[in-house]
C-alpha cells in the first residue's frame, strides 16, 4: 500500500473550493495525507481537495515517511487530537491519550522540528530529531532525541513511546 504526502505550497481560490459539487470520477478512493494534521490552517482546503481530485499527493519513501511519522507525534499534540497523536505511537500506554491536550500546551502555537538524521531497514528505522519550543513565553527549550519506528500499513511507520521518552520531554513522562 502506497503512503502519500503533500509536499506544495498550494494557493486555494474561492472557485477551486466552490467545486463541491463536480464529480472527479478518475480517483474514486481519494488518498489520505498523511502530511496534513487536522489543525493546520489548511486542512480542511486540502481534505476538500483530495476529495475532489485536485490534489493528490505523491508516493512518499520510507525514509520520508519515517521524518513525517516523528514529525505527526508532535503535531498531533500541538493540536491536542488523541487519535492523530495515537495513530503514530507503538506502544502507546493505557491512560497517556487523555492528556494529549494538556500535555501538548508548550507546543502552541508553534515548535521547530528538525531531522538531524535517519536510518531506515526493512525491519525499523530511526530518526534523530531536534525539537524547539516555548515552555514558557520566555523559555526557549531544545531537545534531542532518536526515536525508533516500527512499520506500520497505514502510516509506513509508527513511533515507539519508549524511545520518546529518552528525549526527557515534557510529553512523554515515564510510567508510573
Amino acid at each position: 500500500m502506497k503512503r502519500f504526502l503533500l509536499k506544495l505550497t498550494l494557493c486555494v481560490s474561492p472557485f477551486a473550493l466552490s467545486l463541491g459539487g463536480v464529480s472527479h470520477a478518475q480517483d474514486p478512493a481519494p488518498r489520505e495525507l498523511l502530511d496534513v494534521p487536522p489543525c493546520s490552517y489548511a486542512a480542511d482546503a486540502v481534505r476538500r481537495l483530495t476529495r475532489l481530485g485536485i490534489l493528490q499527493g505523491f508516493p512518499s519513501s520510507p525514509s520520508e515517511l519515517a521524518q513525517n511519522a516523528v514529525r505527526q507525534v508532535f503535531e498531533g499534540l500541538r493540536c491536542g487530537d488523541v487519535a492523530w497523536t495515537a495513530r503514530f505511537i507503538a506502544g502507546l500506554p493505557q491512560g497517556y491519550a487523555a492528556g494529549i491536550g494538556q500535555l501538548g500546551a508548550p507546543l502552541r502555537p508553534n515548535f521547530e522540528f528538525t531531522v538531524l538524521g535517519t536510518q531506515v531497514s526493512q525491519a525499523n528505522a530511526t530518526v534523530r530529531y531536534r525539537l524547539r519550543y516555548r515552555e514558557t513565553p520566555t523559555t526557549l527549550t531544545e531537545r534531542t532525541g532518536v526515536a525508533e519506528l516500527i512499520p506500520d500499513d497505514q502510516t509506513g511507520w509508527r513511533v515507539q513511546f519508549t524511545s520518546l521518552q529518552t528525549a526527557g520531554l515534557p510529553f512523554f513522562p515515564p510510567a508510573r
